[in-house]
Formats: C-alpha cells, structure tokens, sequence
C-alpha cells in the first residue's frame, strides 16, 4: 500500500519481516529525496493546445521544468487525489506560456514564458493554485510604477497616461533624449543668445533674439520692431520716454445714424457720406478719436448724448476736423471742433461790419465767411433830422430786397441804440455780396453817423 499523494511505500502490519531497511524503508528514502529536490523534465516542442496527463511518478519531484519549442498553450494536468506543491518552470522558447491543473477539477494556473512559479493544489475539484502573491500597484492610473524594497509604488512626479510622458526631471546623460526631429540631446542645452534675451525654441535648440530683452534688474521688456498686443489691457499708466505713439493708418466711416467711431480700428477716422449723425455708438468712456468730415452732413446736438461745443447743431463742411471722447453708455462729447475755413464754430456768430454813411441812399460790400449760412442786416441810425414816423428803411443784397422795416426815430439820438432789423438774406456761396439801403417818407440826414451790422449764422439753412 503507498501513500495518495508522492507514492510512499506504506507496508502492512507485520509485514517485510528482516527486510524492512532494503525495504519499504529505502523506497520511501528515495521518493523523498525527489520530492525535496527532483526535477521531471518536460518537453512541450510539437504541443500547442493539447492536455497532457502527467504519471503519478512525474508528480513526485517537487520542480516541474518545461522546456522545447511549443506551437501554442500546453496544459499539463495532475492526476486526481493527488496533491502537493511544485515550482513550474516555463523554459520554453516561442513566448507561449504553460498551465498547470488538477485533473479533479477546479481552477488552473498559467505560468508565462520565462516564470518559474510555486503551485499547490490538495487534489480535489478545489483546483491549483498560485502560491505567491501579485503585489498590487502603487500609484495613480497614469502614474509609472517602481519598484521599493520589493513593493510596487507610484510617483505623481513620473505619469504616463498611453500617449504622453511627463517627468519633472528627467536624466538622461548616457543615452540622451531623442527629439521628434531626430537630433540627441545628452546635457542640458545652453541658451543661446546675450544674457538678457528672451529665448525661444527653434528645431530643438534654444536661441535668443536681439529684438526681445528682458532686464530682470529693472524688470524691463525691451522689443525692437514690431509688438503684438492682441486684445491686451493695461492697468496702469503708460509713461514714453523719448519715443511716441504712433497710431494706425486713418481709418473710413461711412455716415449713419448712429456712426460707430469707436468701433474704427484707427484714432484717426474720416467720416464719408451726407447721412445725419445723432449719435457716435456705445464704447467704453475715454475711448477718443480724431475725426475729419469728407462733405456735407448735419451732427445734432444733444445734452447728453451728441454734446457738441455750439450747443446746437453743426452743419459740417468738407475739411472740417474735430476731437470726440466717449462718455460711456453711447454718450459722446466733441471737445473741439475747427472749420476747415478757420472761421470759429458758434450758433450765431457776430460777424460785426459797421460803415459810417453820410446820405441815402448807400451801400458797402461783405464777402461771407461760410458757403451757406443766413445773413441777418440790422441798422442803428443816431439821428435823421425831418424824418417822420411813417418813414420806412430798406435794404437790399443784389438784386434781392429784404424786409422793409417800420422804424421810429424820433428815439434815436445816439449812437448805441437798439438795432433794427432790417432783412435776413440766404448766401449760397462765399462771394462778395453788395449791400444797399434807401429810405422812404421824406426828411433828410441829419448829424451823425448810420451804423449797418451784418450777423452770419452756422449754415442754418432754412
């Protein structure tokens, strides 16, 4: 009778009677001895996908070593009732691994190619099973495992995540990094350039560019030619010293309704067209522009949204210029204006003509200051000796007569007294106009002098 699991010999009662040492005694010797450190070697070349039953004589070693060249996975199954432990050794050649199983049942165990792996199993339907134990990993996903003192761990300063590799230092002074254009970096890189120039990056290589310093000292950038600031703000005072701003190229608005000066990628706009301005669009406040006007159009004046220096409307003329800073909320206020004739800009400008006249009938020339505007002729007459107050006093521009005005002088002494409009008059250009004045009822002039005075309006056509 021997035993289930390594076949010992176990004699019966009484029995190998003075035969008991070459006996059951030495067998058993033998059999522990291979069970301690016997090998059975077994060669898998030509299997793959096959079960090999192994012998109850092949379980008793305690390493199990396959070797030879595979086709595929070999499965090599213990015998029922047979349990015990083995460390598998897979020396097979072609990368296939080997599985080890009970031929009771249950779960069986796969050692990869080159493994060499403890196993047990105690030979019922409960399986084989691995014997060490898979440490687990140290770490986050995407963190590289290392191993310390025999126990996987993970760094956050190492992650890999499938396509990118970071490391927060990185040495590799004996193979040297390989960079995407194939050069080989192997010591740190030395930047380029002077010692305050900015670097950059070009095919791998550092470089430095004259054109851009930075003095950490003073903590000044310094760019030669041209900086690009696209949507940039600053936050505080902006100082030039020795140098200006230059601003973008004048820029063309066409009139509207609302004419969005502030929107123009320019300081320097030019509003074209005839449409009449009411308002210049919302921005924020400070924005400010510099405008010149290309015709003829009407800026409307508005307390608070269009505050223009006349407090009435403009009519403006080509050549015109004029400043405008925004207020916020789509409020706007023209700071100055200048009529491209250098005639000042005001709703009634008194442009003052006197004459001394010594008889009627009289006249004098006046050349307009404005291509369209209203002239308005006013007289002051001190004294008119024989005059009655029925006599009336009118004056004419070319051949246009103007209104006839009733006027009392037995009032009138001295020079200083209220004028009397006579007639408004509408120029259509900046000719010299001639202005006459007759008067009617009878009496003659008397001492002192009759004052005429012409008022032209800001192109208030009517």
């Amino acid at each position: 009778m021997t035993t289930a699991n390594k076949g010992l010999d176990q004699p019966a009662y009484n029995s190998n009677a003075n035969t008991w040492g070459t006996g059951p005694l030495n067998t058993n010797f033998g059999l522990l001895d291979s069970a301690l450190g016997a090998s059975t070697l077994l060669n898998s070349t030509g299997l793959g996908g096959t079960t090999v039953v192994l012998s109850a004589a092949q379980c008793v070693p305690l390493s199990l070593v396959v070797s030879g060249t595979p086709g595929g996975i070999v499965t090599y199954s213990v015998p029922s009732s047979i349990g015990g432990q083995w460390v598998v050794r897979n020396g097979t050649t072609g990368g296939y691994g080997v599985r080890v199983q009970s031929a009771a049942g249950g779960t069986y165990v796969t050692i990869n190619a080159g493994d060499n792996v403890q196993i047990s199993c105690d030979g019922s339907a409960s399986g084989m099973i691995r014997n060490d134990t898979t440490a687990a990993a140290g770490g986050s996903t995407t963190q590289v495992q290392y191993n310390n003192a025999g126990v996987l761990a993970g760094s956050a300063n190492m992650t890999f995540n499938g396509t990118v590799f970071t490391a927060h230092t990185l040495d590799a002074s004996t193979g040297g990094v390989i960079f995407p254009d194939n050069t080989t970096q192997t010591t740190a890189a030395v930047p380029a350039g002077s010692d305050t120039q900015v670097q950059f990056n070009d095919g791998g290589v550092f470089a430095g560019d004259a054109g851009l310093v930075f003095n950490k000292t003073t903590n000044a950038l310094t760019t030669t030619g041209l900086l690009t600031a696209a949507g940039a703000t600053l936050s505080s005072t902006l100082t030039m010293t020795g140098a200006a701003v230059n601003g973008a190229v004048r820029v063309d608005v066409a009139s509207a309704t609302t004419c969005a000066i502030g929107a123009a990628a320019s300081n320097y706009v030019r509003i074209t067209g005839t449409t009449t301005i009411t308002g210049m669009g919302t921005v924020a406040s400070g924005i400010y522009r510099d405008v010149v006007f290309d015709g003829a159009l009407t800026l409307t004046y508005n307390a608070t949204s269009l505050i223009l220096p006349t407090a009435a409307n403009i009519v403006t003329v080509a050549g015109d210029t004029a400043g405008f800073i925004s207020e916020g909320s789509g409020n706007w206020r023209c700071l100055w204006y200048t009529r491209a004739s250098g005639a000042p800009v005001l709703q009634n400008p008194a442009y003052i003509t006197m004459k001394a006249i010594a008889a009627f009938p009289f006249s004098f020339s006046y050349t307009p200051r404005q291509s369209t505007s209203i002239l308005t002729v006013e007289v002051d007459i001190p004294s008119i000796a024989g005059q009655n107050t029925s006599s009336s006093l009118t004056a004419t521009v070319g051949a246009s007569t103007l209104n006839t005005a009733s006027i009392t002088f037995t009032n009138i002494a001295t020079h200083g007294s209220p004028f009397r409009v006579i007639g408004a008059y509408q120029n259509v250009s900046t000719a010299a106009l001639t202005i006459g004045s007759g008067l009617t009822g009878g009496g003659a002039l008397g001492a002192g002098t009759v004052y005429m005075r012409v008022t032209e309006s800001d192109g208030a056509i009517s």
